[in-house]
């Protein structure tokens, strides 16, 4: 069971990190005024929210099943759009 839970926090891990890249190439990013560089809502083009919505879905699943990583290098945006707190 440690070997299978180990397995699905690598595979959470990387899927986050395909996640963001794809919301970086697919949407325009903009400045937050706290020097953040954020993706806008709603610049997503078709093909790229065809890809990000799957994934999104998969990576919420993850979470849910065994919680996200305390530690991890993606910026605050990617745990707002995961927990719903902002839409593609």
């Amino acid at each position: 069971m440690l070997e299978e839970t180990h397995l699905l926090e690598r595979s959470l891990m990387m899927l986050r990190d395909v996640l963001r890249s794809d919301v970086e190439c697919g949407f325009v990013m903009v400045e937050n005024g706290l020097g953040d560089v954020v993706p806008k809502p709603g610049t997503g083009d078709p093909a790229t929210l065809n890809l990000i919505n799957p994934e999104l879905c998969l990576v919420r699943d993850l979470e849910r099943k065994i919680g996200r990583p305390v530690d991890h290098p993606e910026p605050q945006w990617l745990d707002d759009l995961i927990d719903g707190k902002w839409s593609i």
